[in-house]
C-alpha cells in the first residue's frame, strides 16, 4: 500500500510491479490494485453507516419521548372524552343504518306477498297416493257392506 501510495492519482487504477517472467527476463508488470472498486464499496459503506446512525439518533429520539409520557398529561381526560363521544356517534350510525335497512326493505316488499315453496320429494308423493289408495279400498269396502244389509 506504502509503495502504491507513492505512484501519481492518475495511475491508481494500474501499477507496474518490477517482475521477472519464466525465462528470468526483468520487466515492468501491469496490475491492477483495485483501489477503484474499494473507493466505492468505501463510499457504499459510509453510506449505510450513516443511514444507520441516522436511524439510531431517531429510534433514540422516539424512545426518550416515550419514556418522558407518563400518562399524567393534562389532556388526558379530554382525549378519553372525545374517544367516548367518537364511539357513541358510531353506535349512533349503527342503528341509523339498521333502521335505514329496515325501512327500505319494507317499502321494497310494500303489497307483497312472500311466498316460500318446498319441493316434494318422491316419497311425499307416494305417501299421499298410497293414504289416497286406502281411504278409497276403506270406502269401497263399506259400500259393498252396506248393500249386505236389508233394505228398510
Amino acid at each position: 500500500n506504502n509503495a502504491v501510495s507513492m505512484y501519481s492519482k492518475e495511475m491508481t487504477r494500474v501499477v507496474l510491479v518490477p517482475t521477472w517472467d519464466q525465462s528470468g527476463k526483468y520487466y515492468m508488470g501491469r496490475t491492477k490494485v483495485g483501489i477503484d472498486e474499494l473507493s466505492v464499496m468505501a463510499t457504499s459503506f459510509s453510506n449505510m453507516i450513516a443511514q444507520n446512525e441516522k436511524d439510531m439518533m431517531n429510534n433514540s429520539l422516539i424512545i426518550e419521548k416515550i419514556e418522558k409520557v407518563d400518562g399524567a398529561s393534562p389532556l388526558t381526560p379530554q382525549v378519553d372524552e372525545l374517544i367516548l363521544k367518537i364511539d357513541k356517534s358510531l353506535d349512533d350510525f349503527t342503528i341509523e343504518a339498521i333502521n335505514a335497512g329496515r325501512e327500505y326493505s319494507d317499502y321494497k316488499m310494500n303489497q307483497c306477498i312472500a311466498v316460500s315453496i318446498s319441493g316434494s320429494s318422491l316419497f311425499n308423493e307416494l305417501k299421499t297416493v298410497i293414504l289416497f289408495a286406502f281411504f278409497v279400498y276403506i270406502a269401497g269396502t263399506l259400500y259393498d257392506l252396506s248393500k249386505k244389509f236389508p233394505k228398510v
